[in-house]
C-alpha cells in the first residue's frame, strides 16, 4: 500500500506541476466597465491628490519664487 500511495502522490505532484508550468494564452482582449471605472477613479484621485499637495505647500513654493524675484529686482 505504501508504494501505491507514493506513486499516487508522485503522479498528483507531477500533474499539478505540469499544469502550473504550462503557459496558457492570456484572454485579456477587452476592459470591462469595472476596470474602466477603476482607471477613471485612479486618475481623479491622482489629480485631487496633486491639488492637495500643491495647496499644502503653496506657501513655501510662492515664498521661494517671491524671494528670487525680489532679490533680482534689488540688484
Amino acid at each position: 500500500m505504501s508504494k501505491m500511495r507514493h506513486a499516487l502522490v508522485t503522479l498528483v505532484c507531477v500533474s499539478v506541476g505540469a499544469t502550473l508550468l504550462t503557459p496558457t494564452p492570456a484572454q485579456a482582449q477587452y476592459l470591462d466597465p469595472g476596470a474602466g471605472s477603476i482607471i477613471v477613479q485612479a486618475v481623479i484621485a491622482g489629480v485631487i491628490g496633486l491639488a492637495a499637495v500643491l495647496k499644502l505647500y503653496w506657501g513655501k513654493i510662492s515664498g521661494l519664487l517671491m524671494r528670487r524675484s525680489k532679490s533680482k529686482s534689488q540688484r
